[in-house]
């Protein structure tokens, strides 16, 4: 079966060969940059997966369960996110002919996606991702898009936050709105992980209708208001050095990083005592509440 394909193999192979060879097939020029496969469509909508995963070998062991479309390994199955790889093959398989972008080492800070939006412009008016946990999610993190919720809606989504992703990263640099979607996997980061193709299958359908009912002009991308207060509670606060949020910093083999890209890089949330020695102001915090509030 594909899935299963692609969840044995490794991450340079799926990028480099057999993706490029997939897509050309089905008439994609596919073009392969340095940790990511970028191949322009008609439809203008640009939809992510990533390839690699947390664990260190894929699996050779996979079981597939047929009367409930669940598989599973007892080798970590790798699903976040070869289900979005595998739901994106599916969708251009119908004909369909988004955009579509592969990135590598999402899960080591989203590196292929950096390359991606320093070496591409943007030439579409939304970007979905196929890299969410469970079934009907679109997580939106810092993206507060009237006009995306509104789609979003539309199609049953349900709206969350959600943590981090490739396109944590997309869309703020390229100034458009998009929504990572429910890729039906389960237990991710886990040796428990598990692949519902069923809730795939629900978000490929309705993906599919947003596909062939495109935005016309591009969604704009909308950060979400940072409060007063939580920008004048530090001093001298920087930027991460991966994902370009400026927040508390913790320091990691040298660079100054946020939270979020700690726990993703290292899979744990910082202590205490590798955080940036920032100094709290010496001020009443109420104010800055106030201020705020009234804002």
């Amino acid at each position: 079966m594909m899935f299963a394909k692609i969840a044995r193999m490794r991450s340079d192979t799926l990028l480099q060969k057999y993706l490029p060879s997939i897509i050309s097939d089905l008439g994609y020029f596919p073009k392969i940059g340095k940790h990511y496969l970028y191949a322009k469509g008609k439809i203008p909508i640009l939809l992510v997966a990533h390839v690699d995963t947390v664990f260190a070998k894929p699996p050779q062991k996979i079981f597939f369960d047929r009367k409930y479309r669940v598989f599973f390994s007892p080798d970590g199955l790798g699903a976040d996110d070869r289900a979005g790889v595998f739901g994106i093959i599916k969708i251009i398989s119908r004909g369909l002919r988004p955009h579509i972008l592969f990135t590598n080492l999402e899960e080591s800070g989203a590196i292929g996606a950096h390359n991606f939006v320093n070496r591409e412009k943007p030439e579409f008016n939304a970007i979905f991702a196929l890299d969410r946990r469970g079934e009907n999610e679109a997580a939106v993190y810092n993206c507060d898009s009237e006009e995306l919720n509104e789609i979003l809606n539309e199609y049953g989504f349900k709206i969350v936050t959600g943590s981090f992703s490739d396109i944590s990263v997309i869309c703020p640099k390229f100034g458009i709105a998009g929504a990572n979607l429910s890729a039906g996997f389960y237990e991710n980061h886990t040796r428990y992980e598990y692949f519902d193709e069923n809730a795939l299958a629900k978000t490929i359908e309705k993906l599919s209708a947003i596909l062939e009912n495109p935005p016309e002009k591009p969604i704009l991308y909308v950060p979400k208001p940072i409060p007063v207060f939580r920008r004048k509670s530090w001093e001298n606060l920087e930027k991460c050095a991966l994902c370009g949020e400026e927040a508390e910093l913790y320091e990691l083999d040298g660079e100054k990083i946020c939270a979020i890209c700690f726990y993703y890089l290292e899979k744990r949330w910082p202590e205490k005592c590798e955080k940036v020695d920032y100094k709290r102001k010496n001020a009443n915090p109420d104010y800055y509440f106030e201020e705020w509030w009234e804002s």
